[in-house]
């Protein structure tokens, strides 16, 4: 990755969503001129109470793919 890339357009990030059942809920965005996405998802009570696992992965040419992951839960 280039040190001066504060904002890469058009990278692709890949979105994994593990529900507490284990169904899996994928999304793949662009990200925008200021290297900005954002994910909106509505989960309907049939996914649960639980915790959740998304993994996020971005990728462009010419630069290194990043990856990152957290959870969170619903009570």
């Amino acid at each position: 990755m280039r040190a001066d890339a504060d904002n890469i357009r058009n990278a692709k990030l890949d979105f994994v969503v593990k529900t507490p059942s284990g169904t899996a809920i994928k999304e793949r965005l662009l990200t925008d001129k200021r290297g900005q996405a954002t994910l909106s998802l509505s989960l309907s009570s049939q996914q649960g109470r639980g915790t959740y696992h998304i993994a996020i992965r971005a990728s462009r040419s010419g630069y290194i793919t990043a990856r990152a992951s957290l959870k969170f839960g619903v009570r």
